[in-house]
């Protein structure tokens, strides 16, 4: 794994979809990063979120679009990530039998 550029978070968000998560998938990637300037240490925390959260996007929601934003609030950064497939609840999966 790169080094996660803390200095350009939109183009860290970009590679990973586009060499870990993109190359063998229909799922359109909707990248919307604004004025996030973060720590590195923060930047690698936001870059494993989004990795784990875009695999299991992946495997289980059968999404046809993800959205990942990030932008600054306030004093914090703010991570948002959302795709358009199947969901869970506690009681099994959203729009299906079980």
């Amino acid at each position: 794994m790169e080094a996660v550029d803390s200095e350009d978070p939109a183009r860290a968000v970009s590679s990973l979809v586009a060499a870990e998560m993109g190359g063998d998938t229909d799922v359109a990637f909707h990248i919307d990063i604004k004025d996030a300037h973060v720590r590195p240490s923060i930047a690698l925390r936001l870059y494993h979120a989004i990795r784990i959260r875009v695999a299991n996007t992946l495997t289980y929601a059968h999404a046809s679009d993800v959205w990942i934003s990030i932008f600054s609030e306030s004093d914090e950064v703010v991570l948002l990530l959302r795709d358009d497939g199947v969901g869970w609840s506690r009681y099994g999966r959203i729009g299906s039998s079980t």
